[in-house]
């Protein structure tokens, strides 16, 4: 969804430069705190004529699941559905990042005057505003901005995009013939188109849930990101504004757009981070929740999010690694294993196969966002590249995916 949050304000900004009808909310209204538009002038450096972002800006971007209205005396899928994604992107120009904190649809919280519920029925509740009221009390940060978005927009910006090139991690097969949902994509490699990438977004029959499902829209933006950041795709913005004027409801403004054209045209993916919500999931009379580990996430909000904190490496026994084979390589896992033992690492447990194999390059995905312990394990190993991520294991700290760096040029240690 981030990803397509950059390319649709890319959209949005680039119609507003060429003249393209765009109709703005207009300036934000100052009793409603979430609604607090960041400060900064609209120059850098003295002078510019594209208006830049000086300041950071929190958005939260949400899809909506199927729900349909009328308009015009026709059925078609509106935005006022549960929201089966939550993301809070922090926009942050002093570096050119975007981080983003994906909040589980299932997530235990008080919705103001309604009582406690999952969190993605605040958008049925009082629309995208509430939402962002609920986002902001749940996490203690300030929503600047939302966007959201319907599954029509997913469907119609991953066409005008060509496509993208996604890892599907195993065969996914299912057939909802009342809702007219038809999934069947193969393992491995795919070419996905919209209606495909929309099936592979919604499909729900993982292990892991509601977080199985995060991980896919975690991954989901990597793959759309590598697509949409390419000359060509940067120049299909007047199909990017068309979709968003149909299936979008925002409260960015169009000087608040052009602000993030400017820092999204030159944005690396690399400079996108991910993380979650860390919690547990769990059953409270007969529902089902994710219920938010109150330390965790703290720390999460206050040291990835914010940046305010640069985070304390522990000690290597606090730790729990999970290891998974990138390459099919047992006897290197087994090595691997005994070098993280060999520091010092307590908890060390096999986590299989990756579901992509031939990895070049070992990863150290840091799921709750603790980036000091993170780099400090990749220097002691002699590899591994730190992703900010909620896609490793979820009951690990670190999740390192051996690649053929090191099952190449194993450490010496014991086996």
């Amino acid at each position: 969804m981030i990803a397509l949050v950059v390319t649709v304000v890319t959209g949005l900004g680039v119609g507003v430069l060429v003249g393209e009808i765009y109709a703005p909310t207009g300036a934000p209204d100052a009793a409603d705190p979430t609604a607090q538009a960041p400060s900064g002038s609209a120059s850098d450096g003295g002078f510019s004529l594209v208006p830049r972002l000086s300041a950071p800006m929190n958005v939260l971007v949400m899809a909506t699941d199927v729900t349909y209205t009328y308009k015009g005396g026709r059925r078609v899928l509106g935005l006022t559905g549960n929201t089966d994604t939550m993301v809070l992107a922090r926009f942050d120009p002093a570096n050119g990042q975007v981080r983003a904190l994906s909040i589980p649809r299932d997530t235990r919280v008080p919705i103001p005057d309604h009582g406690i519920f999952k969190i993605n029925a605040a958008n049925p509740y009082g629309g995208p505003a509430l939402s962002a009221r609920v986002v902001a009390d749940f996490l203690g940060v300030q929503v600047d901005r939302y966007v959201l978005l319907n599954t029509r927009a997913v469907v119609l910006i991953v066409d005008a995009l060509g496509g993208i090139d996604l890892f599907v991690p195993k065969r996914m097969y299912y057939n909802d013939w009342s809702g007219g949902l038809h999934i069947n994509l193969q393992k491995g490699w795919n070419h996905l188109d919209g209606q495909q990438a929309h099936n592979f977004l919604r499909f729900r029959h993982d292990e892991l849930g509601d977080i199985g499902r995060v991980q896919r829209q975690q991954a989901f933006v990597q793959a759309v990101m590598k697509t949409f950041l390419t000359p060509v795709n940067l120049m299909k913005t007047p199909q990017l504004l068309e979709v968003a004027k149909e299936n979008l409801e925002t409260n960015l403004t169009s000087d608040e757009l052009l602000r993030l054209v400017t820092m999204g045209k030159d944005l690396d993916r690399d400079r996108v981070q991910l993380a979650m919500v860390p919690g547990v999931a769990t059953s409270i009379d007969g529902v089902s929740y994710w219920v938010a580990d109150e330390a965790a996430k703290q720390r999460v909000v206050d040291r990835f999010l914010l940046a305010q904190q640069a985070g304390e490496a522990r000690a290597p026994s606090a730790y729990r690694i999970a290891i998974r084979d990138g390459v099919g390589d047992r006897d290197a896992v087994r090595a691997l294993r005994g070098r993280v033992r060999q520091l010092g690492y307590g908890s060390v447990d096999l986590d299989g196969l990756a579901p992509q194999l031939g990895l070049d390059e070992t990863q150290i995905i840091a799921q709750n966002a603790d980036v000091a312990g993170a780099q400090r394990l990749a220097e002691e190993l002699g590899v591994g590249k730190v992703v900010v991520a909620a896609t490793g294991n979820i009951y690990a700290d670190y999740t390192v995916v051996l690649g053929r760096d090191w099952a190449q040029r194993p450490p010496a240690s014991p086996r």
